[in-house]
């Protein structure tokens, strides 16, 4: 119940060095006022002598109870309750901790729902405005919320046509350019607000490092990003986040900030606040309206609000969120409808972190959102089935590739092929779930869950490891090349077995290294 109820209260306590054995009744003493009427005049008050006679009474019949306690020791522990009282924060009850629990589970299932309202009346919202605006509709999401991050109907062109002419070579050619083009398309996002707004930490949460690690954006109390910096992802060099100086100062004035900063390489703009936002705020999002970017607001911090607000008896967690959204939508008057995230980049499940996510990924253009959710944490497990959904999507063209391979008959030339092959693929699979072992070392620094715990969740063979040749063929070659060269297969045959191998395998690794990425982000939460 202890460790239950630190957890709640945020702190990384396991046990209570005292616990106190307190009655409501008989043990809460009240002391009237030392004067009588109003000082100076008054007279002193005898009641107050005698509560306080009768609170030093009890104080010394409960120390007489105590083994061996002598008076000093007394006044020690009399001196620490004390400053326990003028904290405010000595006694904690424990009666209801399970209810709270409870309460609070079901208030993250409520938001949850209102997130997908509001990602489901956006996307309406999208159609409608495409409709107007070019007579069509973007592609919604599949019925499990698949990959509208990945165009999956999106075809590369002239490779059907090279097929249809058994031009195997010149597909896989095209095919193979596509790829490597998709994964090198450049996402630059800035971010940007005052001084000491929490601009370098969001950097670093959103690439998922400590700010101790090295890399890292600098943080600390003073202005620490007196120059445009830029922080490629760890895993992801094509996907860039800009710490840009604070809004305002000396070197970077609001009027010529958009120039100085160079605004025409930033896909879009996230705007931070610690607090309300500020007239450089509004007057920034304004400017960069102008030159038709996105920008997002984002009050960042929340964590330090909560913790504030909880002291209050009738504290509540929603409405506290209500009043602090409220109020920034309130200081950003001029901007219509403006969208303001409450997020904390040390606990990015809480509040918007993952509303903010998807609404990026849901804004940008189709070719973007490939490379923002390969970036993306996995902090909710819809993230981790939208990363499988756009990862299966791409599973013909490596089978394609794979038949290209099988088309030449030379022995051994397939296995070599489908290996190298597998091996890309297999990896990139397994960074995007973020299962290798560099990015599990980050996850269990971020969460306190040791690294080595993390890793007893896993099943497949291909996280957490080096993937080499030598280990994905003691998975699959040996069936796949005891069938091609038959006397009566013949190169069409292979080239069918060669493809049809290669998508099945790559869907039982998928499958089970998204299974593997859902059993890490259960055990990093200790669900």
């Amino acid at each position: 119940m202890t460790k239950l109820a630190a957890e709640e209260e945020l702190c990384d306590a396991e046990r209570f060095s005292d616990v106190i054995d307190f009655d409501v009744q008989e043990d809460v003493k009240y002391c009237g006022q030392l004067w009588e009427g109003s000082p100076p005049t008054a007279a002193p008050n005898p009641a107050y002598s005698e509560s306080l006679q009768e609170v030093k009474n009890t104080i010394l019949s409960k120390a007489s109870k105590s083994a061996g306690i002598t008076l000093s020791q007394l006044r020690t522990k009399i001196q620490d309750l004390w400053n326990a009282l003028l904290s405010e924060n000595f006694v904690f009850s424990v009666k209801n901790t399970l209810e709270v629990v409870v309460y609070r589970k079901l208030e993250a299932l409520a938001r949850k729902q209102t997130w997908i309202l509001i990602r489901s009346m956006k996307t309406t919202e999208d159609q409608l405005f495409n409709t107007t605006e070019s007579g069509t509709l973007y592609e919604a999401a599949d019925q499990h919320g698949g990959a509208r991050g990945f165009n999956e109907s999106e075809e590369i062109p002239g490779h059907k046509e090279d097929l249809q002419h058994k031009d195997t070579a010149a597909a896989a050619a095209k095919i193979q350019q596509h790829l490597e083009k998709q994964d090198n398309i450049p996402l630059n996002i800035a971010i940007t607000g005052e001084s000491g707004s929490g601009k370098s930490t969001f950097v670093n949460a959103f690439r998922g490092v400590s700010d101790d690690e090295e890399g890292a954006a600098p943080t600390g109390v003073k202005q620490t990003t007196p120059e445009v910096t830029a922080y490629p992802h760890p895993n992801y060099s094509n996907v860039t986040l800009w710490d840009l100086p604070g809004i305002g100062t000396t070197k970077f004035p609001a009027d010529k900030y958009l120039k100085l900063v160079g605004f025409e390489k930033f896909d879009f703009f996230i705007i931070i606040s610690d607090t309300r936002f500020t007239e450089n705020d509004v007057k920034l999002a304004k400017e960069i309206q102008k030159m038709k970017k996105k920008f997002y607001f984002v009050h960042s911090k929340i964590d330090n609000d909560i913790n504030a607000e909880r002291r209050k008896r009738d504290f509540s967690a929603e409405r506290t969120l209500k009043v602090i959204r409220d109020d920034c939508v309130h200081s950003l008057q001029g901007i219509k409808s403006p969208r303001v995230f409450l997020v904390s980049s040390f606990k990015q499940r809480w509040c918007d972190f993952s509303l903010l996510q998807e609404t990026l990924e849901r804004e940008l253009p189709m070719k973007k959102r490939d490379a923002l959710l390969c970036a993306m944490l996995n902090i909710n497990p819809e993230i981790i089935n939208k990363k499988k959904q756009a990862l299966k999507s791409k599973i013909k063209y490596w089978a394609t590739l794979s038949a290209a391979g099988a088309a030449v008959p030379l022995p051994g030339l397939s296995i070599a092929v489908d290996a190298a092959l597998l091996v890309g693929a297999v990896t990139h699979y397994v960074f995007v779930f973020g299962l290798d072992i560099l990015s599990l070392k980050r996850l269990s620094n971020r969460t306190g869950v040791p690294y080595a715990d993390l890793c007893a969740v896993i099943i497949s063979p291909l996280a957490a490891v080096e993937i080499t040749t030598e280990l994905l063929l003691r998975v699959i070659a040996q069936a796949e090349e005891a069938s091609r060269f038959t006397p009566l297969t013949g190169i069409p045959v292979a080239m069918s077995l060669s493809s049809t191998t290669t998508s099945k395998v790559l869907n039982v690794i998928l499958n089970q290294l998204a299974d593997d990425a859902h059993r890490v982000f259960e055990k990093a939460l200790e669900l």
